[in-house]
């Protein structure tokens, strides 16, 4: 009996994460979980892809990474290969990197926004801010990626968070 691979998609209605979806969809053999802020979104667009998901299998999960108390259901990250809790995936950054990270419950993608343009008053090198740069990205909907060729690619194998972290040498 093979085991299916459970996959939560983020942000699962928006540009990325419907393509996301749909390429799982169509690899087949996958649990997947959608995620989206409400399952009776606003957005006439949105609602009819939450209902396209529901009805090729896909469980709609919701959750909103900008309030922590949403994504008790969410427990673990698949990132680069490995499969992390949020924990787990700051741990390996602070290992790999001897920096320690400090958590920060910043409120709404427009409180972020603000934070990211004091930082880059204040800071003194952009990898102060960059990493909030690719979450205000992801979470404002603002960050696209057209099609992805990784299979392309065959020969290139990930790495663990630890050793991307580390220029490979972990």
């Amino acid at each position: 009996m093979t085991t299916k691979t459970t996959v939560l998609v983020v942000g699962s209605t928006g540009m990325l994460g419907s393509k996301i979806v749909a390429a799982l969809l169509d690899k087949g053999n996958i649990d997947i979980r959608g995620m989206v802020r409400s399952i009776n979104d606003s957005n006439a667009e949105n609602r009819k892809k939450i209902e396209a998901m529901k009805a090729r299998g896909v469980a709609i999960v919701e959750g909103d990474l900008m309030q922590p108390e949403t994504l008790l259901s969410v427990t673990t990250l698949e990132v680069a290969g490995e499969v992390l809790t949020a924990k787990q995936l700051k741990a390996a950054y602070e290992a790999a990197t001897g920096n320690q990270l400090t958590e920060k419950p910043l409120g709404s993608v427009a409180a972020l926004q603000a934070w990211i343009a004091v930082k880059k008053t204040s800071a003194s090198s952009p990898f102060e801010y960059i990493p909030q740069q690719y979450e205000y990205a992801m979470v404002s909907g603002k960050g696209k990626l057209d099609q992805l060729q990784n299979d392309r690619y065959p020969h290139i194998k990930p790495l663990s968070v630890k050793q991307f972290l580390s220029k490979g040498e972990s």
